[in-house]
């Protein structure tokens, strides 16, 4: 049925016309009435069928729920990444779990030891386990990968991948707090040191990360593996080359910043007042 207000505007109407009438003096005779009220009803009649038809052509186009589940997710522990791909690394190449979530088994299981209370559901269907959580989300860190590449990866849904690496990221960071003074640096916050060598294509090709913030960087640096090898002269850089323009053997270098001490093959920039820049100029 039409609503209220449309009966009432055309009813509005009707009126207005024939009070027009009257006062020009051309009042609309019986038979005109009738007819103008049946061609009202008709007009009317029509809408309402042409409105009917409208909303069943919506309803009609409504997305139908094909399936609950849908194929390729219901085969997860068929072909997902944490029931083939990781067992299989795991077991007989530990180097390509390390490269595929960034930490070694025992470390994944260490990890997952704390936080399995936080991230484990409860739920009377199939739910996720916490250790394959724990995995989709080192992935997605490791990686840095989107959302749908990580969902064909492990055979979950968009909205269950973004949902499982927001909770899991939220139970490593509350279980893991600050600890008191020990991260505690110069500069009034807490912070961990980061080490890294790049390339001559600024490409990554030596980390080191965890030693405290409130430690010195050159003392970090000569406890770390990379600082050992490079002060015992075990790296194994490539000879001094001959440069014809300053007509003397140049060796190659790491370039770092005023905590590193200077070596014949680290140079740091240039500090007046500094016995060991004096040296370096």
């Amino acid at each position: 049925m039409a609503s209220r207000p449309n009966i009432l505007k055309i009813v509005k109407y009707y009126c207005l016309l024939n009070a027009e009438l009257d006062r020009q003096g051309r009042p609309l005779s019986e038979w005109k009435r009738s007819s103008l009220k049946r061609m009202i009803a008709y007009n009317l009649y029509k809408r309402l069928v042409s409105h009917a038809k409208l909303r069943a052509a919506l309803l009609s186009r409504r997305r139908i729920r094909r399936w609950h589940v849908r194929p390729i997710f219901r085969d997860r522990k068929l072909y997902g990444a944490w029931f083939t791909l990781i067992p299989i690394m795991r077991q007989s190449d530990p180097e390509e779990f390390y490269r595929f979530l960034r930490m070694t088994p025992a470390c994944f299981d260490w990890l997952l030891s704390k936080v399995q209370p936080y991230i484990q559901k409860k739920s009377n269907r199939v739910s996720v386990s916490a250790g394959e959580r724990l995995a989709v989300t080192l992935r997605c860190l490791a990686s840095g990968g989107s959302q749908t590449s990580l969902s064909y990866l492990f055979r979950l849904s968009n909205q269950a991948i973004s949902k499982i690496v927001t909770e899991t990221t939220a139970a490593i960071w509350y279980k893991f707090p600050m600890r008191g003074s020990e991260f505690y640096n110069y500069k009034g916050t807490h912070s961990i040191i980061l080490f890294a060598v790049a390339d001559a294509k600024y490409k990554f090709i030596v980390g080191d990360a965890g030693a405290r913030g409130r430690e010195g960087d050159s003392g970090v640096f000569s406890r770390s593996d990379f600082g050992k090898l490079f002060l015992d002269q075990k790296l194994a850089l490539p000879p001094s080359v001959y440069n014809h323009t300053l007509k003397c053997y140049l060796p190659y270098v790491f370039v770092g910043d005023g905590a590193f001490p200077l070596n014949e093959h680290l140079l740091k920039p240039y500090e007046p007042g500094k016995k060991n820049a004096t040296w370096l100029h």
